[in-house]
């Protein structure tokens, strides 16, 4: 905790600063003097502001291109700002991932790790079921037809059952996970979740730990990956896991592009292992113009957009300063992150 009266410093980028600086102020000022400090892409802090932050919030905008390795400048910029910055000790996060390898350096050196889950979660949870249900009811080949302006009629025989009956596995029992499995069970589907370690959770019928998922898969109409990205869940569904589940099976991934294996995805709905795929996320993004992907058989694909929604910013601001103030008052902190 900073003496009395030390004067807090978070930094923020200048867009950010604009936006919310007010809101950020009103919260912490009458709990202890604060002092915002902005950043410019192309202006580093000085060695003195530098070393008055200690806090710090990657707002919205530095959330782009979601790579393992982050080459954009504007966030490369933050990220060179965070790691000069020996006093930091809390970094905030807008969004639900903390898998960027700086986060991690930061947390090695001490820096607690916040994140904004849930801010989102309803968006990621309707676009995996919009996923889902475009699967089944088979809309690309209604753009396909409407493209060609082909009136052709889908029969019956050629039709897959309905959503009602059949079994979700959901990996990942968050706020994702819980917002999905609830519209799942109103659809009245078998609903089983996957963790870190089984355990009863709200809208699953079972949950499970991960070491028991080869055991549940072969129960999957419907496998859903909204889990994050940790050393544990990289390419955690690979050649063998999709062997493992029923013919006919359907993979939907809004979580993170490593947490399948794209060779043995691409493999599997060449060959009609897999009726169909929907993925937000890729291994690599933006996804190459040459990749294989595009063009693989039965596979929906968007640009890691299912968390995009109205009012994202000012949800996952109120995240910052509410964990901002039970850090002041020495409470603890909502949606700490574990590496």
């Amino acid at each position: 905790m900073l003496p009395p009266e030390s004067p807090l410093g978070i930094l923020l980028t200048a867009p950010a600063l604009e936006q919310y600086g007010e809101r950020i102020l009103a919260a912490v000022e009458p709990l202890h003097p604060a002092r915002l400090l902005c950043h410019h892409t192309d202006q580093p802090l000085s060695d003195e502001e530098i070393a008055r932050v200690h806090v710090a919030y990657v707002s919205p905008e530095l959330i782009g291109r979601h790579d393992e390795v982050d080459t954009e400048r504007r966030p490369r910029a933050f990220q060179d700002e965070l790691l000069r910055a020996t006093h930091l000790a809390w970094l905030h996060v807008c969004s639900a991932g903390t898998d960027r390898p700086v986060y991690r350096q930061l947390h090695e050196r001490g820096v607690t790790v916040t994140h904004s889950a849930g801010a989102n979660a309803l968006s990621v949870a309707h676009t995996a079921l919009a996923g889902m249900l475009a699967l089944l009811r088979d809309v690309p080949f209604w753009v396909r037809m409407q493209a060609e302006r082909r009136w052709r009629t889908q029969r019956h025989e050629d039709s897959r059952p309905d959503l009602d009956g059949s079994t979700v596995v959901i990996v990942g029992t968050g706020a994702i996970g819980q917002a999905l499995a609830r519209s799942c069970q109103a659809l009245d589907m078998r609903v089983l979740g996957v963790r870190r370690r089984a355990a009863p959770v709200a809208h699953f019928h079972a949950v499970y730990g991960h070491d028991q998922l080869d055991e549940v898969l072969p129960q999957a109409d419907w496998l859903v990956l909204a889990c994050p990205l940790t050393p544990e869940t990289h390419h955690m569904i690979g050649r063998e896991q999709m062997a493992r589940l029923p013919a006919q099976a359907r993979l939907v991934n809004v979580g993170r592009g490593p947490l399948v294996d794209e060779a043995a995805l691409l493999h599997a709905l060449e060959s009609g292992r897999l009726a169909g795929a929907y993925s937000d996320v890729f291994e690599q993004e933006p996804l190459p113009p040459e990749s294989p992907l595009w063009t693989a058989p039965n596979l929906l694909i968007s640009s890691h957009s299912a968390g995009a929604v109205q009012g994202f910013g000012d949800r996952a601001t109120a995240r910052f300063t509410g964990n901002l103030q039970a850090w002041l008052r020495g409470d603890p902190m909502a949606n700490v992150a574990s590496f």
